[in-house]
């Protein structure tokens, strides 16, 4: 009985990780590609460099991480909350696969993703890097 419960808790565990690195594969093949057209929800005035930030309400570290991502937006106007329920299809066209998933857009092309929540550390070295022309 002990090896038939270590034998699935270890098939669920293999599972899980499974899981995770695919979707994590899914999401880094949109890196270097274009930027799909964000006016829906950052307007025509849009800096060359912005991190999309897209949650869904249901999402338990989504909520997690919006008390910082809420701050930071006052502050940088070029960090833009995406509910991936409000805009959808904004959401497939960057190839989101999980929520939360920070994606960083530079030059209207999809720079880097990141899954997963995020230290405020890692949002601030990326908000201020310098905007290359």
């Amino acid at each position: 009985m002990n090896l038939f419960i270590f034998g699935l808790i270890l098939a669920v565990v293999g599972f899980l990780l499974w899981w995770q690195w695919s979707m994590l594969r899914q999401a880094r093949r949109y890196v270097g590609r274009p930027a799909p057209d964000t006016t829906a929800v950052d307007g025509a005035n849009r800096a060359a460099r912005r991190i999309y930030f897209f949650h869904a309400v249901h999402c338990g570290p989504c909520r997690a991480v919006a008390p910082l991502v809420d701050r930071l937006c006052r502050e940088y106007p070029n960090l833009v909350k995406v509910d991936v329920a409000s805009h959808p299809a904004l959401a497939r066209r960057f190839g989101v696969a999980a929520t939360p998933s920070f994606i960083i857009v530079a030059n209207d092309r999809i720079d880097e993703v990141r899954l997963g929540g995020v230290t405020e550390a890692w949002l601030r070295n990326r908000l201020n890097i310098e905007e290359a022309p």
